[in-house]
């Protein structure tokens, strides 16, 4: 049994404005109580200030009736932003500065950090979007899946990405991010998004997702954890063409693949603390890929109100764990060692008027 009760206040003045919700679960004969609050004040225009606080007991679980990133956490977050338009060769500039503390019921802090973000959007309509963050020491106590908790030192995080103009035919974006990861090194991610539309009926796009990890902590099994470098590929293409009105021809295509090499063995302490390295030597290779693909092809055809006609063709694949195999490799078998395989023609008529 899982319960919601939530509230909105908004002032006359729209000064104000009050949101909160208290959670209930009664699950497994465990009863979890939570709730969050989140404040706005906007005394001007372009200016506001947001306090958000929430507090989710250990026992608390609402899977069968929302999401939370976790519970047994308490956390206070200040955001406050500033909107400017009318600048110089700028239609209007957003900066954001962001403060975050969460605890665990503990005491303990398991989620900090200071967050800067801007966003220019120029007079053509081309935007820029830039983000700094500043995540200090804090403790894991999640990673380990019940093992005991370990601390993790300051880390930094900056990106950037630049898009033109969505309203054009043709549309482009590019992300870059860097980040420290969790113990040693860092990850670097690209991200590119192209979006052509050259008229109503048609329109494609296309977008590749490539990072590099130098230390990637993975959990392995009890207090053993591990660090892999990594490569990680996500190609995506879509294609929507509309025949008719009623006559919508869709293809989606996507393949995740990663390829990761052992670093280092490490071993979460039992009295907290930073991570060990794993006192024993390797007797096994933890080397691992992962490539999963899908592909759908799908045609609707509307007959009229309610009632359609569907085919559509289905493929995809997960492959199972092969080290030894290079990227194109795993795309390749990740297209012919299909694992799903299925054409499905479905008519859906209404009788009657």
């Amino acid at each position: 049994k899982v319960h919601g009760i939530d509230g909105h206040l908004l002032s006359e003045d729209g000064i104000w404005n009050l949101d909160g919700q208290f959670l209930y679960s009664d699950v497994d004969d465990s009863i979890g109580l939570g709730g969050f609050a989140d404040i706005t004040y906007a005394p001007q225009r372009g200016r506001k200030h947001r306090l958000a606080v929430s507090y989710f007991d250990e026992d608390l679980d609402i899977n069968d009736f929302g999401f939370i990133r976790r519970n047994d956490s308490i956390t206070a977050r200040y955001n406050y932003k500033l909107t400017q338009s009318n600048l110089p060769k700028l239609k209007e500039k957003e900066t954001s500065i962001t403060l975050s503390q969460e605890y665990n019921t503990d005491g303990r802090v398991v989620r900090s950090g200071v967050f800067f973000k801007q966003e220019r959007e120029f007079e053509n309509n081309n935007e820029l979007e830039t983000e700094f963050i500043y995540f200090p020491s804090r403790w894991d106590d999640l990673s380990s899946r019940g093992n005991g908790s370990f601390r993790i030192n300051p880390r930094w995080n900056a990106g950037v990405s630049w898009s033109t103009n969505d309203a054009e035919p043709f549309q482009a974006s590019f992300e870059y991010s860097l980040e420290d990861e969790v113990l040693n090194g860092n990850q670097r991610s690209y991200n590119i998004e192209l979006n052509w539309r050259p008229n109503d009926r048609f329109s494609a796009q296309m977008s590749i997702v490539y990072k590099q990890r130098s230390g990637w902590l993975v959990h392995f099994k009890d207090r053993d954890l591990t660090t892999f470098s990594a490569e990680f590929w996500q190609p995506k293409l879509e294609f929507d063409y509309f025949l008719s009105a009623k006559q919508h021809f869709r293809i989606i295509w996507e393949w995740v693949g990663v390829k990761a090499a052992e670093k280092q063995r490490w071993r979460v302490p039992l009295d907290d603390g930073t991570l060990l390295r794993h006192p024993g030597s390797p007797t096994e290779n933890r080397d691992f890929t992962i490539s999963t693909l899908s592909f759908q092809a799908r045609y609707r055809w509307e007959l009229a109100p309610l009632s359609d006609l569907f085919i559509v063709y289905t493929r995809g694949s997960d492959l199972s764990n092969r080290p030894g195999e290079s990227f194109s490799e795993l795309l390749h078998d990740g297209w012919t060692d299909r694992g799903a395989d299925s054409l499905i023609i479905k008519l859906r008529y209404r009788m009657g008027s």
